[in-house]
């Protein structure tokens, strides 16, 4: 019960009396969030006595012309992913850090070079928008 949903799930209905909860917030970046999944099961109509709506900075009427370019200038400085989750509320598992690395790895981990074969490596500094990543693979296979 290390989540933050689950901690409160238990005060929801105690003593015979009905208590609601009402959850705000920018999409999680993974799917295993708690946020996430619930906004998920909700969306589904899975969970009894929940609602979800999704609204992005374009359904705000309350935005002055200078405040909607001030939104669409930070392009220039976010991912498309990152934008996109941050000002219109879109789940996406491109628009945080690394998360799906497992997944993705074949064979085996190696902690030091196996003697005598060959490697190639790559590196992206990430300077502007993202993250440095540093890859080494066998360059056999």
């Amino acid at each position: 019960a290390n989540e933050e949903a689950e901690k409160v799930r238990g005060t929801y209905n105690q003593g015979g009396r009905t208590t609601y909860a009402y959850y705000e917030g920018i999409p999680a970046m993974w799917p295993d969030h708690w946020f996430w999944r619930g906004c998920a099961a909700a969306e589904k109509g899975r969970l009894r006595n929940a609602e979800w709506f999704n609204f992005s900075y374009y359904d705000n009427p309350m935005l002055t012309d200078e405040q909607k370019e001030d939104v669409e200038s930070y392009r220039e400085v976010m991912t498309e992913a990152a934008w996109r989750r941050m000002f219109l509320a879109e789940r996406s598992l491109s628009s945080g850090f690394f998360k799906n690395i497992e997944a993705c790895m074949h064979g085996d981990l190696l902690k030091e070079p196996v003697p005598g074969a060959s490697y190639v490596a790559g590196l992206d500094l990430g300077v502007s928008r993202d993250f440095t990543v540093l890859w080494i693979l066998d360059a056999d296979t």
